[in-house]
């Protein structure tokens, strides 16, 4: 009825020689239109679409094509040139022709990419659950052989939110937290406790710095309840800020992030009383990583998995949620979110599986991480006082308590007592910044001058149509803090860096998220005979 095969392929699919457009629809298409749609490719094939044309040409049927667009990448070297371009080109394909994952092709897939060893993982994408399971087997299985700059450098390109969850956070003022973080999250992701972070985790145990050197969880009442809605996260840890942070950037969505330690031991009914005081209209409980980490939800338990796949989980409850609030911040249901937990939780007391000599008149609590005291006990060492119970500090358990199903909390290692307070606003696209001197009064037209001299260093003030929280200025480079002065003003009280007479491109960012872009600011020396001195 078409008159030729030209003719058809162009009436069910748009164009004989752009049939690479109507792939997405392959999921959708009877087994007939998959069949045509073969055959087109057969006939005409794909020449903008490599992995789509050679899978069809060495293809006998529409299944034996899907396996062969699964496997394309296969033959390929992952150090080559032209890898990342296919690897793309793949996943891309992949991700248009099925709404759902065919556990049989995925799974044979992954089989396949074993022949590969460790850069198996290079060959896996985010796409299915069991591939993102399969990136953390391998990780696992090749701990030793990966650097962290080179694991979280494949990440970036495989599973984007793992290499987000590896990032590291600079905690404002406190190096040694940044260090611990850092190396527990590795930890947690290659299955194993690395002697760094056990020895730092012992350091703790004995020195109790996060008493001194982080406010009590208690600091979320200061945060004014108005037009505010509060998230109650039960048992999201400090572990993960660096991933919260990206998806916020992701999201425009504006942030401020506090980290406190909650009270001994690390248990919810001590630590829930922030939640009580919010109205019940301006406050929710929510509890999924809860129900994953503490009662092995979704089949995650530790003596079945041994490998940490409830990272996966974890890490979408988290996006799920940071989706649900921009929505509602867009929707103006409140002016802003706080993101809160009663507690961390330590995944490394879990593979430890260590218990401590000590023998204590009671049992251990809580998978052993606290134990109750009695009057003939004597604090054990690399315990902490908690009130009535001891609360290990260390990786070990009490005796006479039941093995954690995924992760454990109750004890007062760092994971497990620092605590999150997010502050999560939308980013106004619309707000207008305005850089200045900073003896300025007005606002002015044209490109802002400040002049430098041997003694006066560069400064600025910076005026914002709206309030911001954790104002900051990137200029050749150098990162500034700027300090409120008074309503929607902020200066930049020294910029040493700055002192050479040029004009600058000036960047601002209020909450880790930039609020404006390449504003000029023009330097000028305050006097010719300081040049060379300068």
């Amino acid at each position: 009825s078409n008159g030729s095969w030209n003719s058809l392929v162009t009436h069910m699919f748009g164009s004989a020689y752009s049939l690479e457009l109507a792939v997405a629809q392959w999921d959708r298409f009877t087994d007939d239109m998959q069949w045509l749609y073969f055959i087109a490719l057969k006939l005409f094939g794909s020449q903008k679409n490599w992995c789509l044309n050679q899978a069809a040409g060495a293809a006998s049927s529409p299944k034996d094509m899907v396996r062969k667009i699964y496997r394309s990448i296969l033959g390929e070297n992952c150090h080559s040139s032209i890898f990342i371009k296919r690897y793309r080109e793949r996943k891309q394909l992949l991700q248009q022709m099925f709404d759902m994952e065919d556990d049989t092709d995925v799974i044979d897939y992954i089989q396949m990419t074993k022949q590969h060893k460790k850069d198996a993982i290079r060959y896996l994408t985010n796409n299915t659950k069991l591939e993102k399971e399969a990136i953390i087997d391998l990780i696992s299985v090749y701990a030793e052989e990966y650097t962290p700059q080179e694991l979280r450098s494949i990440l970036v390109e495989v599973y984007p939110d793992l290499a987000a969850y590896l990032e590291p956070y600079s905690f404002p003022g406190n190096a040694w937290l940044d260090a611990y973080f850092t190396e527990y999250r590795y930890s947690k992701v290659m299955n194993r406790v690395s002697p760094e972070l056990r020895e730092m985790a012992q350091q703790q145990a004995v020195d109790h710095d996060f008493l001194k050197l982080l406010p009590r969880i208690a600091v979320v009442d200061s945060i004014p309840k108005g037009g505010t809605f509060l998230f109650f996260v039960d048992a999201m840890g400090v572990e993960f800020i660096p991933y919260i942070v990206q998806k916020c950037r992701k999201y425009d969505l504006k942030f401020t992030v506090t980290v406190s330690h909650c009270e001994l031991p690390s248990l919810t009914r001590y630590n829930k009383d922030f939640f009580e005081s919010y109205p019940p209209e301006q406050r929710t409980k929510v509890s999924e990583l809860d129900d994953i980490i503490h009662h092995g939800k979704e089949n995650y338990d530790y003596q079945v998995t041994k490998t940490p796949l409830h990272l996966i989980r974890e890490l979408e409850l988290i996006d799920e949620l940071l989706k649900k609030i921009k929505t509602n911040l867009t929707n103006e249901d409140y002016q802003k979110a706080i993101l809160i937990a009663d507690h961390g939780a330590s995944r490394l007391a879990v593979i430890h599986e260590t218990e401590n000599l000590w023998e204590m008149e009671s049992s251990g609590k809580h998978s052993g991480r606290c134990c109750p005291k009695s009057e003939v006990d004597e604090r054990p060492d690399s315990a902490t006082d908690a009130e009535d119970f001891w609360a290990l500090a260390n990786y070990d358990r009490f005796k006479g308590s039941r093995k954690a199903n995924v992760e454990v909390h109750g004890g007062a290692t760092l994971e497990e007592i620092t605590v999150p307070i997010i502050e999560i606003s939308y980013l106004n696209t619309a707000i207008e910044v305005k850089i200045m001197p900073v003896d300025s009064t007005a606002l002015f037209i044209g490109i802002p001058e400040i002049t430098v001299s041997f003694r006066k260093k560069a400064a600025i003030k910076i005026f914002a149509t709206e309030k911001l929280v954790d104002v900051s200025v990137v200029i050749d480079s150098h990162v500034y803090e700027a300090n409120p002065i008074d309503d929607n003003f902020y200066v930049v009280e020294e910029m040493a860096e700055i002192r050479r007479a040029k004009t600058y491109s000036v960047d601002v960012f209020a909450g880790g998220m930039p609020v404006a872009t390449a504003l000029p600011l023009r330097v000028k020396k305050e006097s010719g005979s300081e040049k060379n001195i300068l």
